[in-house]
Formats: C-alpha cells, structure tokens, sequence
C-alpha cells in the first residue's frame, strides 16, 4: 500500500549527489603575472611565484612570497592583493 521509507544512509546519499551538478565557480581575472610584486591589505609586499587558475576546483590558486621569505598559497577568488605599479 505504501511505499518502504528510505533508509538513514540511502536519505544521506541523496542529499550529496544532488549537490554535485552545481556549476563551478569561475576564477577571476587578476591584474598581475608572475613574477610582479604585488601588496596585501596589510601592506605586505610580495612576488607572485605562481597562477593556476585551474587549482582547487575552479577556485584558482596564488603562490607568493614575502619579503620575509614565506611562501603562501591564496584562492584566487579571495586573494588580497593589488599589483605594485612599476615606478615605485
């Protein structure tokens, strides 16, 4: 008469594959190459080591390195960035 309910796990795996035909995020574009010093927020400056806009699926991925000689990887879609113009 009425149908068997789903089980816990069948309910679960439901949820998860109906998230999985969301679109991926486009990586922005961003306004330097590698090889450019770049500053943060926090006025920190930087060389830009590496760009994969292909990286962390879709989201992008920056490789810096601080004057201090840390290197760091940033999303793309988030990084804090700005380029430094040639002539300062």
């Amino acid at each position: 008469m009425s149908e068997d309910p789903k089980s816990l796990a069948k309910r679960i795996a439901g949820l998860f594959k109906r998230g999985t035909n969301a679109p991926r995020p486009a990586a922005p574009e961003v306004s330097f190459s590698v090889g450019d010093r770049v500053r943060d927020i926090w006025g920190k400056e930087a060389v830009v080591l590496e760009i994969d806009a292909s990286a962390e699926h879709g989201l992008g991925r920056l490789r810096v390195r601080y004057d201090d000689g840390r290197e760091l990887n940033y999303s793309m879609l988030g990084h804090p960035f700005s380029p430094i113009s040639k002539s300062s």
